[in-house]
């Protein structure tokens, strides 16, 4: 199931407003904006949805709709208010028919498939829990199943951040298994990759470095030279390191190589994953590019869409970056506009006449960013 339009706002009305106006999303999609606009923001709501369906809590107060297409072609749509830490309402529509709704004093309704048929019921659950989590029922509600799923496979990847190259693993017998979806556990999402998908794993890392000119003949988890330990530990300490042609037997750690070189391993590494374990639902990639000079911030964005295509998940991405706008067909493009504390997306979609004009002037796509040809003081 793909996201498909989502909307969001906090305190309206009130001091430290912020909204985000409905917009359509694609398959694939690139979100830019000047400083400050809310590209990182506009990631953050969509994942902390997911995170309050998958982990049955509400952090904060705010208002989403999110709408859904199912591989069977139907329409989902979901929307959730709440106060925190107390759930206002709750609403799932599936192809126009309510299925459940929900009030803020945690009374409401639900279908149910019984004898065959769907019948309405009423239920009463605590006002802080989640119906789409508290009333889970495989058998009686499997409608609630897909935006669980969904939930459960979106991935948000800070790509300006350190991506983990601050953290190292610990290798422990019988320790549980790392969450693929922590962005910070690199090492030990790779050591789980490894483990359960083999060699064909780490060649597929391997094999995405070399496209993105990154000399690599071997990658692995080993111990890191130069760390010392104030006291002992249950078992090995073991960072990324990467065996770079013609450098013989030499590894490179973690902590020694580029930061470039280590958030692009640490994304394939992470991607690698989400693609052969068959994971992932939509994929969110913040400040994508950073870091990285034109060929390979062109060729990073070629790779993702292909993982994305391939494993059939959405890719939603943010960037200031010039060489990734430019490298983004302006059909994939969104550009936020904020006023105040109310921001709306321009999409190819919503905005088809402008970015058709601006095509025909023959500039790149970062001058339809910078120019501010899509501003409406430029209207």
């Amino acid at each position: 199931m793909q996201l498909s339009a989502f909307s969001y706002s906090e305190n309206l009305g009130k001091l430290g407003e912020w909204s985000l106006e409905r917009f359509d999303l694609e398959d694939a999609m690139l979100v830019v904006g000047r400083n400050a606009t809310g590209k990182s923001r506009t990631l953050a709501v969509i994942h902390s949805l997911a995170a309050i369906v998958r982990t049955k809590r509400l952090p904060s107060t705010g208002r989403f709709e999110a709408t859904f297409r199912d591989p069977q072609g139907q329409s989902v749509f979901y929307s959730l208010e709440g106060e925190y830490p107390k759930v206002l309402s709750e609403q799932l529509v599936v192809d126009g028919k309510e299925l459940l709704s929900r009030r803020a004093d945690g009374s409401g309704t639900i279908c149910a498939a019984l004898n065959s048929t769907m019948q309405e019921l009423p239920f009463q659950i605590e006002e802080d829990a989640l119906a789409v989590a508290a009333k889970r029922d495989r058998r009686l509600h499997p409608f609630l199943e897909p935006l669980h799923a969904w939930a459960e496979g979106v991935r948000l990847y800070p790509f300006g951040s350190h991506m983990g190259r601050e953290e190292f693993a610990v290798l422990v017998k019988d320790a549980p298994p790392v969450d693929p979806s922590d962005w910070k556990r690199t090492v030990a999402v790779f050591l789980r990759g490894k483990k359960e998908l083999g060699q064909p794993y780490i060649d597929a890392i391997k094999g995405h470095l070399r496209r993105l000119d990154y000399s690599i003949e071997d990658i692995d988890a080993r111990q890191p030279t130069g760390i010392q330990l104030s006291q002992p530990l249950p078992g090995p300490l073991l960072g990324l390191a990467v065996k770079e042609k013609d450098l013989g037997d030499h590894w490179i750690d973690q902590i020694t190589m580029s930061q470039g070189m280590f958030r692009a391993l640490a994304l394939m590494v992470h991607m690698t994953y989400a693609l052969l374990a068959k994971k992932p639902s939509c994929v969110l990639l913040d400040d994508v590019g950073e870091g990285l000079d034109y060929k390979r911030s062109t060729l990073m964005i070629e790779i993702l869409l292909e993982l994305g295509k391939a494993s059939g998940s959405q890719i939603l991405m943010a960037t200031n970056d010039r060489f990734v706008m430019n490298a983004v067909p302006l059909e994939h493009w969104a550009v936020l506009l904020r006023q105040g504390g109310k921001c709306r997306l321009l999409t190819y979609r919503n905005a088809r006449e402008k970015f058709d004009s601006f095509r025909e002037i023959g500039l790149n796509h970062f001058d339809l960013f910078s120019s501010g040809y899509l501003d409406d003081s430029a209207s």
